[in-house]
This record gives C-alpha cells, sequence and structure tokens, in this order.
C-alpha cells in the first residue's frame, strides 16, 4: 500500500510539474503557451480594430510557381523574386516570368541588392547567384561553418553579406565582394531562437534584426551592436503574440518596419513606425487559410519602390499585394 501511494505522488508531481512548463513562456515567466489560457489570448489578439487596418489589397496576387514557396525579396526595378524548391522571378506587375530555375539545393531565404546582386540561403549554405542569363547559377558559393548551423535569412549591403544562423542563433557576415575562399564570421550572438529568425538591411543600410523568443526588433550599428529596439511579447494588436514572433521583417524607404507574424488565430501582417509605435495593421488572420488546427503559416514580406506591402503566402503560392489607403 505505502509503495502504491509513493507511486500515485510521483505521478501526481510529475504531472503538475509538466502542466507548469507548459504554462511558461520562452523567457522563464508564467505565461500563456499551451492550453485554455493561450487560446483565450489568442482570440482576444485576433481581434483588430478596423480603424487600425490601413491597408488595401489592391492588385491580383501573383502566383508562384513552385511547391513550397519560402523566402520573398523585390529587386531592382521592383522584380519579384521568390525562393523554395527553385527560384523564380517575375516582372513588377506579375504578368511575365522573367526567370524559373531549379536551385541547387534548400534555399529558404533570398535578399538583392541596390545593384542587383541576388543572395539566397538555407541549410548552412549562402549562394551568390547569377540569374542574368536564360537560367540560374551560382556565381559563388560558402557555407557557415560549425556543427548546427541552419540558415533561415540572408541580406546584402554595400558592403557586407548577412546570414542569420538560428540553428547556432547568431548573425553571420563576409564582405559582399569576397572571393569563395572567405569566411563567414559571427557579428552577433544571444539570440533566443525557438524556431527561425530574420533579419534585412534597410535603405540607409542599417542591419536590423529579430530576437523572436524575446519578441523583438533590433537595428544594429556596424559593429553589430543595438542602438535601439521595440516589440513586447502580449496580447494587445501592438504586441507580438505566441512563443517566436515576429518571424519576419522589412523596412521602407522612411524607416517603417513591416512585420509578419505566425500563430494560432494570429498570423497577421502591421507597420511600425521607426521609433517602435504601431502604425497600422495591413492584414489580419481573416486574410489568410491558417486553420486553427493546422501549422502556422510561415510568411515573408517585402517592400516596393512604391511603398506596397508584399507579402509571400505560401499556403496560396502567391505574393499579395497591398497598398496604403488613402487619408
Amino acid at each position: 500500500m505505502r509503495t502504491a501511494i509513493t507511486v500515485t505522488v510521483v505521478l501526481a508531481a510529475v504531472a503538475v510539474a509538466v502542466i507548469a512548463l507548459l504554462d511558461m513562456d520562452p523567457t522563464g515567466a508564467r505565461g500563456a503557451r499551451t492550453g485554455t489560457r493561450y487560446v483565450e489570448e489568442a482570440r482576444a489578439a485576433a481581434a483588430i480594430d478596423p480603424a487600425l487596418v490601413g491597408w488595401d489589397e489592391s492588385a491580383p496576387p501573383l502566383a508562384v510557381a513552385m511547391d513550397a514557396p519560402c523566402g520573398l525579396a523585390v529587386g531592382v526595378q521592383d522584380r519579384v523574386i521568390v525562393v523554395g524548391d527553385r527560384l523564380v522571378i517575375l516582372a513588377a506587375d506579375g504578368a511575365q516570368v522573367l526567370r524559373s530555375a531549379p536551385l541547387p539545393g534548400g534555399y529558404r531565404a533570398v535578399a538583392v541588392d541596390g545593384r542587383g546582386r541576388i543572395v539566397a540561403g538555407g541549410g548552412n549554405r549562402v549562394d551568390v547567384l547569377d540569374a542574368r542569363a536564360d537560367d540560374v547559377r551560382v556565381a559563388r558559393h560558402f557555407e557557415v561553418a560549425g556543427d548546427g548551423a541552419r540558415v533561415t535569412a540572408v541580406a546584402i549591403s554595400s558592403e557586407w553579406i548577412f546570414a542569420a544562423d538560428a540553428g547556432r542563433c547568431t548573425v553571420q557576415r563576409l564582405p559582399a565582394d569576397a572571393s569563395e575562399t572567405a569566411r563567414f564570421e559571427p557579428v552577433a550572438g544571444g539570440f533566443f531562437v525557438p524556431s527561425t529568425m530574420d533579419l534585412t538591411v534597410s535603405p540607409a543600410g542599417e542591419l536590423t534584426t529579430v530576437d523572436p523568443g524575446r519578441h523583438l526588433v533590433q537595428v544594429r550599428d556596424g559593429y553589430g551592436d543595438v542602438i535601439r529596439s521595440f516589440g513586447r511579447r502580449g496580447g494587445q494588436i501592438a504586441d507580438f503574440h505566441g512563443c517566436c514572433n515576429p518571424i519576419a521583417i522589412a523596412v521602407t524607404a522612411a524607416g517603417q518596419v513591416v512585420t509578419a507574424e505566425k500563430g494560432l488565430a494570429t498570423t497577421r501582417v502591421k507597420v511600425y513606425a521607426p521609433d517602435g509605435e504601431l502604425d497600422s495593421v495591413v492584414a489580419g488572420p481573416d486574410r489568410f487559410d491558417a486553420g486553427a488546427d493546422g501549422p502556422p503559416v510561415v510568411l515573408d514580406v517585402a517592400v516596393d519602390s512604391r511603398g506596397r506591402v508584399l507579402v509571400l503566402d505560401p499556403a496560396r503560392r502567391q505574393v499579395r499585394i497591398f497598398t496604403r489607403k488613402a487619408q
């Protein structure tokens, strides 16, 4: 009898411990990651005041002919570039497919600079692509060395190629014109990355990163140090909800930050002022096909020269175009 009581007590203690762990947020504070509280918070976060929705889906979506689109960029002349199981380059209006070619492997992210240089990354590789000919070839190939490297975002400036290494929670970089013998070196670390992380270079040349587990958007200097940041976890529309958001960012010419989130009933795109104040909502969860019981839709975002917000919707295999409403 004593043995049975002991076993019962131990099992009860284990159950309590499991429930407590499930009810913690990534920073260790008690929160609402799972169960009833999470669902209630997600529903509250999904409620959006229509007055905050400042964008219209202004043009027909651009169809992306690939099985698994996951990375989006806008290049010279507002050409739309998408990577996944292949690379597709569309004219700005989407009426013409300029390039469509299979890729050497596993790209999850793509970026373009003002000179039209295309960089794509995934796994432990980052490649500079040449898409000027009829097909696409790898002009330079680099590896992010080290066990566990996992590239989920890339960016390119006039000086640097950046890679978000979600596997080791760091940002790596190398010179933009480096030869293939160059090696990536860490420029920032200490990120909390439960799944994926994003980064971009703003039109002003600033490196902007996401620390998704801490729900932060960070602007960094040339040494990789944070010079300003914003964001917090919460159930209000200005907050970031869930375990690891935002999952994608872009920066406008005016320095506004476009963010995308994933999650139960909180798949959404928003715009923040440079100081971190919420500016407007581009699209709420009602605009996406994310099922309540299925895996979350992982969006990507970009901004074109006209200030339109482009959203890669992998569930629909489309690039969707949003334009700010007339004031």
